[in-house]
């Protein structure tokens, strides 16, 4: 670990614990114009930790301290819990062997706030692997934003912070993924970004779909029309008996992973993406059983007597729903076996450890569009150090991304963009 002391006109990495796997001796940041951007008057320092498995022990007091952060700000993602980063850094380790990042800003006059980067690489497509056929490598901010932080002094010192160190470690990308547009972290990334790295967003911002729930489900299912509460009545009639399985604790998660992963397996998303839930997957289900522990998970399986047909993973905190991943079987897409999930879990939602949002995450599926009634904007953003090679990508990129949008459009126009998702769904393209 070290710290790096940040004032009008320096930014410089200082050693300050000997032996640590970070850093052996004092360094000068690369010449990048960060400093220029730091807007406080008062000195601050950043101390930078990797996530190793020894980080508990290795940094107890910083351990401390972060799940201190963790537990006080209502906005916290189960990302930023230390349990879960510490198993997802180890499970990420990208092929140079980079391990997650904890970075903790503390200045004179603010509160401490810290940024958790997890390793991140992306493997390109033919167009693009020529200018990086190692793979593009980077990092992500774990939680999509800072825990603390609560200024704007000390959100720009942190991003500075943290493209300073990037840097350094001559990581190719900063990735924030579906950051939400009035968050203060994506005004900064429109209007303060510091010199040295170019902002990128591979795709127009797209709409957020949630759900504020009301006290009652009564009180939400009579939000609808009386046309839509009997299409609804007539979904659940014809699909039948179903039970709805409830996921919160630690022993429930074998089970749970074992049945969504059948379902999993007969999903369209598994066919065009790959297998999104696997019962092999030792380290997938630690981190489902890490959030159980923690008393942050809440997943759902639906099963037409002992048969599962459709599954969420779902995490909630601060009466927050996340809605993570879903599928259902796509045999029975006739039968509507996502939508019925989604009303059921909605029900729950309103009569068991109440939740107050439900968050679809990014996108605009027809079935979030059936069930939301708030509505955001949100997009990843990319901070991409300016290489030759970089910029090289990204033109590349850009132009594969033109590409598919003008495919799309074009099929949007012909009518055939909502019968191809229909087929895919069903497994007949």
């Amino acid at each position: 670990m070290y710290a790096q002391h940040l004032g009008q006109s320096s930014v410089i990495a200082t050693k300050i614990a000997p032996g640590s796997p970070v850093m052996t001796a004092t360094a000068t940041l690369p010449e990048i114009d960060v400093a220029s951007n730091l807007r406080a008057s008062s000195r601050a320092s950043v101390e930078v930790a990797e996530l190793s498995p020894r980080f508990a022990s290795e940094h107890s007091d910083l351990h401390d301290e972060w799940t201190s952060l963790f537990e006080t700000p209502i906005d916290a993602n189960y990302a930023q819990l230390p349990d879960y980063a510490l198993h997802e850094s180890a499970s990420l380790q990208n092929d140079r062997g980079n391990s997650g990042l904890l970075l903790r800003l503390k200045s004179d006059d603010e509160s401490p706030s810290m940024a958790i980067l997890q390793p991140k690489s992306i493997r390109l497509g033919r167009s693009a692997a020529a200018f990086a056929p190692r793979g593009w490598h980077g990092y992500r901010l774990a939680g999509g934003h800072w825990l603390g932080a609560n200024s704007e002094t000390s959100r720009r010192q942190l991003l500075d912070a943290v493209l300073a160190e990037l840097a350094r470690r001559a990581a190719d990308f900063l990735l924030i993924e579906d950051l939400e547009t009035n968050s203060p972290l994506w005004h900064e990334m429109q209007h303060s970004v510091p010199r040295g790295f170019v902002l990128h967003l591979p795709a127009n911002v797209q709409p957020r779909l949630k759900i504020q729930l009301p006290e009652t489900f009564d009180q939400f299912f009579a939000s609808f029309t009386s046309k839509m509460r009997t299409n609804m009545r007539r979904r659940q009639k014809t699909f039948g008996e179903a039970r709805l399985m409830r996921v919160t604790e630690p022993d429930q998660v074998d089970e749970f992973v074992r049945l969504a992963g059948e379902v999993s397996q007969q999903t369209w998303q598994t066919r065009r993406i790959g297998l999104r839930v696997n019962a092999d997957d030792a380290a997938q289900t630690e981190s489902l059983r890490i959030l159980a522990r923690h008393g942050l998970l809440r997943s759902y399986a639906l099963l037409r007597g002992d048969q599962p047909v459709a599954f969420s993973i779902g995490n909630q905190l601060n009466g927050y729903f996340n809605f993570e991943e879903t599928g259902y079987d796509s045999a029975l897409a006739d039968l509507a076996p996502g939508i019925v999930l989604v009303l059921r879990v909605i029900e729950d939602l309103c009569t068991h450890d109440n939740a107050r949002w439900f968050d679809f995450g990014g996108g605009t599926a027809e079935y979030k569009r059936h069930f939301a009634n708030v509505t955001s904007e949100s997009g990843s953003v990319w901070l991409v150090r300016p290489t030759l090679r970089n910029r090289a990508l990204l033109t590349a990129l850009a132009a594969n991304n033109a590409l598919g949008q003008l495919g799309r459009k074009t099929l949007a126009r012909l009518g055939w963009l909502s019968n191809i998702k229909r087929l895919w769904r069903r497994g007949l393209a």
